[in-house]
């Protein structure tokens, strides 16, 4: 046995719900900069836990410490790769667009 967690019931789990649900709003309303600086530090915590997690999962699913790494990186990618990607759109080097009006002329 690797450890002890209290039972996630069906209780728990719709407070769980509902406390994401009352949460949305002000997260989508929070700016794409700055939604991505949260995602990106839970990144880095993530990657300085990493040997204990990868050590973790390796006790849960029985794999090797070399396939959980594997897996562990894989699954990083899905944390940075749409931060690149945003700061890429936010990117001060990118076109600014301004108003502007299409005329459909005969």
């Amino acid at each position: 046995m690797s450890g002890r967690v209290p039972s996630f019931n069906q209780r728990r789990c719709a407070e769980a719900l509902r406390a994401a649900r009352s949460a949305f709003p002000d997260w989508a309303a929070t700016p794409a900069p700055t939604r991505g600086q949260v995602i990106g530090n839970m990144g880095r915590l993530l990657m300085e836990h990493k040997e204990d997690l990868v050590r973790l999962q390796a006790r849960e699913i029985g794999k090797t410490l070399k396939e959980c790494g594997g897996k562990f990186r894989k699954q990083l990618t899905h944390v940075f790769l749409p931060i690149r990607g945003a700061q890429t759109l936010w990117s001060d080097s990118q076109l600014r667009v301004t108003e502007q009006r299409i005329v459909h002329l005969p």
